[in-house]
């Protein structure tokens, strides 16, 4: 058995949740292939070691958003699943990252609201909710009663270094439409971490964006550990906040909240 960063959980009989490899990496197994959600950019072939889990051919992936620790394994893949708008960040990489370890150059179809991925017996409706990406989907698995929402839920951070700073509305809104459709999963997979939660978990967030909103007094300053647990370079901290209800934890911009 070869050496791997990757390790592997059986969410169910065909669905394979992947970590080691920057973000939480799904494989779908329908009856005609299997396909992944989210490829991380460990240097790993992260295509092979899919493979080697189903006889199903694994040769498309798709993306819940275009930030690079969802993105970098793409060029592993035969055809890429992406928005327009991830397609402005998914092949460029993190600072960290040297890109002559990547393949950043891959063939790529663009999604929009209500497409369907049939993987034969399985299929996945994309469902775009845009806040801690302006390219950000869901995929909605309606016969498996899943849906996977990249990192839109579980500890969402709207203080990306994207040019477009989401506003916390947009992220409640985006749980509003969740839950408006909710009675088609119980299960909801996120981009980071190996929990799988229950869809109380989107109740949770759409309070935590209506406290923000409502409750500025409350909002909390981050502090060293936030900072620590924070990968990326976060510029004009003195205006990021974050707040905490049940399950969900967000961190945003004050300046960022209409009221």
């Amino acid at each position: 058995m070869r050496k791997t960063v990757f390790s592997k959980k059986a969410v169910s009989e065909n669905t394979w949740m992947i970590t080691g490899g920057g973000c939480t990496c799904y494989l779908l197994i329908g009856e005609n292939e299997a396909v992944a959600i989210d490829t991380g950019y460990a240097k790993e072939n992260i295509q092979q070691y899919m493979q080697d889990l189903t006889d199903k051919p694994v040769r498309r992936c798709l993306n819940t958003h275009g930030h690079f620790s969802h993105t970098g394994g793409n060029g592993y893949f035969e055809r890429t699943y992406m928005t327009s708008h991830a397609l402005m960040a998914a092949t460029v990489p993190y600072e960290e990252c040297n890109p002559a370890d990547y393949c950043l150059r891959y063939p790529i179809t663009i999604l929009v609201d209500k497409d369907i991925i049939d993987l034969g017996g399985r299929k996945l409706e994309v469902i775009e909710i845009p806040a801690h990406s302006i390219g950000s989907v869901a995929y909605l698995d309606k016969k498996n009663k899943m849906i996977f929402t990249g990192d839109e839920v579980g500890e969402v951070s709207l203080i990306w270094k994207d040019k477009r700073q989401p506003y916390v509305e947009d992220f409640a809104a985006n749980m509003e439409r969740l839950m408006q459709i909710e009675k088609w999963f119980q299960t909801v997979l996120t981009g980071h971490g190996d929990q799988v939660y229950s869809k109380n978990i989107l109740y949770d967030s759409y309070e935590n964006g209506k406290k923000i909103i409502q409750e500025a007094a409350e909002w909390d300053v981050l502090t060293d550990d936030d900072m620590n647990a924070i990968s990326h370079y976060i510029p004009e901290i003195q205006y990021k906040r974050k707040s905490v209800h049940g399950q969900s934890t967000v961190l945003f911009d004050k300046r960022f909240v209409k009221r």
